[in-house]
């Protein structure tokens, strides 16, 4: 599985748990996420 943000790939390490095994087969046939900066302070 690939993160990017802005269409740059960002190195992740993964965990081995059920919640990755879950983002996973929920990302299997593509998965875009639409996010935006609330108040400033991410």
């Amino acid at each position: 599985m690939i993160l990017q943000i802005d269409g740059k790939e960002i190195p992740v390490t993964w965990e081995d748990n059920a919640s990755v095994d879950a983002l996973c087969e929920l990302a299997a046939n593509g998965l875009e996420i639409q996010m935006s900066m609330y108040g400033g302070f991410e």
